[in-house]
């Protein structure tokens, strides 16, 4: 099975370096605001995703993974933008 993208490798890294920082950014948000299920959510988003300690896992269990993770982002999105967060 090919990537859907021939795309180097660095560029996937600094995706997932990205996805970390902004859930662990709503992760925290999240959590000032007495969301916790929210913050927890978007908090395993961070671990998940971080580039610095790799989780291991084959082809499939990511693809299925990448589509939870789309409907995840979904919902931290709609359930951010519903009320806004209070810095």
């Amino acid at each position: 099975m090919k990537n859907l993208l021939p795309l180097p490798y660095g560029f996937y890294t600094l995706i997932r370096f990205a996805v970390a920082i902004v859930a662990g950014c709503w992760a925290y948000q999240f959590y000032k605001a007495n969301k916790k299920p929210l913050a927890i959510l978007a908090g395993a988003v961070a671990v998940l995703f971080q580039p610095l300690i790799k989780v291991v896992l084959d082809r499939t269990t990511w693809n299925v993974l990448d589509v939870a993770l789309a409907v995840t982002l979904f919902i931290l999105v709609f359930a951010k933008n519903k009320q806004p967060i209070e810095d």
